[in-house]
Parts: C-alpha cells; sequence; structure tokens
C-alpha cells in the first residue's frame, strides 16, 4: 500500500521494535533530527498526509457531495422498483388463471376443520374468536376464483400480523395453518391451469417477500416503514451498523447507490481526519 501511495517506508515499520527498550531507542532515534531517523520519520509524514489527499482527490469526495441523500435516493428507488416489478408479475399470473373459475378448497377446509375441532375439544378454554375468524375466511373463500383467494390470503396474512403483535402464538400457529392451506390450493389450481402463470405467482410471491422481509426487524425497515431514512440517519448506520444491518443496505441499493455508500464511508473518514478543515494538515492515522 506504502509503493501505491508513494509513501517510505522505515524499517521499523515493517518490524516494529519488541519490549520496552527497543521502543525507547526507537524514539531517540526519532528525535535527534538529521543524527537520527527523525528526518525519515518527518518526510514519511508528509507523504502519508500527500496520500490521504491524493485520495480524497482521486475519488472526487468533497465536504458538500450528497451521498448519503443518494443512498436514501437508492434505497427507496430500488425497493419501490421490485415491489413494483413483483406486482406486474402477479397481475399477469392472475389475468390468466381468473377466467378458470373457481379454485377447490381442499387443503383449506380440511384445515379450517382441523382448527375449529381443536378449539371444540378445549371447551371453554377455546378460543371463540379464532373460531369466528375462521369461519368468516372459509365463507369468504367458498366459491371464489384466483382473486378473490388471492384478497382473502391477503387479509389472513393481515390478521397473522395482528396476532404476532399481541403475541398471541397459539392462534398464529392456527392461522398459519389456514394461511398455508390457501397457498396450497392455489398453487395446485394455478399448475393444474396454466404452469407458466403458476410459476410467475411463486416468482412473484417470493420477490414481494425478499423486498418485504430483507430488513425484517432491522434499523434500515424501521427507517423506511416510518418515513424516517434521511441522509441524517442514514450515516450512522453505515458508520455504525452490524454486518448484517450493512448486508441489508447493500442488498436495498443500486450499483450507483453502492458507489454513494462507498464514498460516504470515504468522507466521513476524511471527516475524522480533519481533512476539510482550513489551514489543517490530514491525520492519516485517524
Amino acid at each position: 500500500a506504502s509503493k501505491q501511495f508513494d509513501v517510505p517506508v522505515l524499517t521499523s515499520d515493517g518490524r516494529p521494535p519488541q519490549g520496552y527498550t527497543g521502543r525507547f531507542l526507537q524514539g531517540l532515534s526519532e528525535k535527534l533530527g538529521v543524527l537520527g531517523t527523525g528526518q525519515a520519520r518527518a518526510s514519511q509524514q508528509g507523504a502519508r498526509e500527500a496520500a490521504v489527499k491524493g485520495f480524497a482527490e482521486a475519488m472526487d469526495i468533497d465536504l458538500d457531495s450528497p451521498f448519503a441523500a443518494d443512498i436514501v435516493n437508492s434505497v427507496k428507488g430500488t425497493i419501490k422498483a421490485e415491489i413494483s416489478a413483483a406486482g406486474r408479475m402477479r397481475d399477469e399470473a392472475v389475468r390468466v388463471l381468473d377466467p378458470a373459475g373457481v379454485v377447490p378448497l381442499t387443503n383449506t377446509k380440511a384445515a379450517t376443520a382441523r382448527v375449529i375441532a381443536k378449539q371444540a375439544a378445549l371447551k371453554e378454554k377455546g378460543n371463540s374468536a379464532l373460531v369466528e375468524n375462521i369461519g368468516r375466511i372459509e365463507r369468504s373463500l367458498e366459491d371464489g376464483n384466483f382473486t378473490q383467494l388471492k384478497n382473502i390470503r391477503t387479509e389472513v396474512i393481515d390478521d397473522i400480523k395482528a396476532l404476532v403483535k399481541a403475541e398471541d402464538s397459539r392462534a398464529v400457529a392456527d392461522l398459519e395453518s389456514v394461511k398455508k392451506a390457501i397457498d396450497k390450493d392455489m398453487l395446485r389450481f394455478a399448475a393444474r391451469t396454466d404452469p407458466e402463470a403458476a410459476q410467475k405467482w411463486v416468482k412473484s410471491n417470493r420477490a414481494f417477500a425478499d423486498a418485504y422481509t430483507r430488513s425484517k426487524d432491522s434499523e434500515l425497515k424501521r427507517l423506511i416503514m416510518n418515513g424516517e431514512l434521511t441522509p441524517e440517519k442514514v450515516t450512522p448506520l453505515i458508520r455504525g451498523g452490524r454486518p448484517s444491518e450493512l448486508n441489508r443496505l447493500y442488498q436495498s441499493m443500486d450499483a450507483t447507490g453502492r458507489e454513494a455508500a462507498r464514498k460516504a464511508i470515504i468522507q466521513d473518514a476524511l471527516k475524522d481526519a480533519r481533512f476539510f478543515e482550513t489551514d489543517a494538515n490530514p491525520n492519516p492515522d485517524a
């Protein structure tokens, strides 16, 4: 790295002295000026400072470059584009599958019957609200085409999210079993009707899930969902984020955003090095 940036390397850089005596003699030598290594060390420090300046110029980084804002725009644009693309793919599948008529509910009816029977067996301890909801779901799905099942499936997912928030784990498990049964019936119907449309349906679901859950339970998701993803918030996220957090951010950006993030990191380091301060030599160590 020193050769790359034209910085001279002293022997003690490659082989640092060990122990108190060695370090003392090195310090003494550097204080002796022309009689020791002081002049060489001073020359090296000047070269290191010049390397910092050259690096900043080569990267085209200044104090006012809006790299953080570019990151924010990239994240928002990337996620929006992914969701839009998934939505178009899903719409294409539904347009093909709807004319095929009513979707058989073989798996769904079996799943709802199991849940209702399980709650009935609990008698007074049974979850009457869950049983009523299961009944409404089954009646809403009856004689439904693919769009109807898709819409009710979305409602069931929202119900599951509400139960998760309420920490009702037993009801969550029962309702998830019904949702999985709906998925099976829809996929079986789609595969028998039009394999290509079925593939688009599965692919769109995966794309939606990836876009929404990539940042699950993360600071990035919180900032996006609350509309708080601003340049002021994204810089600390990059600087102090966990590896998993940074990976989520990376996956949520396009090439422009990733380059902006790279430059934002360097810009932040240059600020620490006092590079942008007037009449101050940059601190290469910082």
